[in-house]
Parts: C-alpha cells; sequence; structure tokens
C-alpha cells in the first residue's frame, strides 16, 4: 500500500489480511491489542463490505503506518 492508494472493499480486505500476516502477530495478538474479539479480526481478513469496513480500519490504522479514510459515492450516468 502507498499514500494515496484508493481501495474498494476487496482491496481493503486484501490489504487488512496482507498487514495481518506480515506483522507476525496472530490474530488473537491483534485482537487483544485492539480489543476486540478474534473472530472480528477473522471476519476483516475473510469478509469484504460494509459491515466489516470500520474494524479493517482499525486494524490497518493499527498495524500500518497509514490512515484509511472512508470514502463511499455513487456515481450516476446518464442513459439515452
Amino acid at each position: 500500500m502507498r499514500d494515496g492508494t484508493e481501495m474498494c472493499f476487496d482491496e481493503l480486505r486484501d490489504e487488512t489480511a496482507l498487514a495481518v500476516s506480515e506483522s507476525e502477530k496472530s490474530q488473537a495478538e491483534v485482537a487483544r491489542e485492539l480489543n476486540i474479539h478474534r473472530s472480528a479480526v477473522s471476519r476483516a481478513t475473510k469478509e469484504s463490505g460494509s459491515r466489516v469496513q470500520k474494524i479493517q480500519r482499525r486494524v490497518l490504522r493499527h498495524l500500518t503506518p497509514y490512515q484509511i479514510e472512508r470514502r463511499v459515492y455513487f456515481k450516476a450516468h446518464r442513459v439515452d
């Protein structure tokens, strides 16, 4: 991940899984440090979408030097 990287939900999940594996910490250790349940960390590395993005952002903030901003938008295109 680089500064300014834009990610979709699937990419956010992938970056979370990579950060956990590269940290050499167990999911239980990461969960304990963030005061969340281990299963929440597991879901953050395996699932994508709005339901898990908050935990993914917390994990990434904890394990990387990045703060992850939440930007969700919808773009309309006229169909003629």
